[in-house]
């Protein structure tokens, strides 16, 4: 499973790489927030159970 923190530089790397500063207007220190919060602040349930991800993300997402 790959680390939330890797995936987010990967993300910033890649976007930096094909040439991006920016993606509709919006930096990519702030496109690397947004992904870092969806990340970090998924949560589930399961058995009636409130569950938040701390490692990887969600399938699909």
């Amino acid at each position: 499973m790959l680390p939330q923190e890797e995936a987010l530089d990967i993300l910033v790397e890649f976007l930096h790489v094909h040439g991006y500063t920016k993606v509709k207007g919006i930096p990519l220190e702030t496109i690397r927030l947004l992904a870092s919060t969806v990340l970090k602040e998924n949560v589930f349930v399961y058995g009636k159970k409130i569950y938040q991800q701390v490692l990887g993300g969600a399938m699909g997402s």
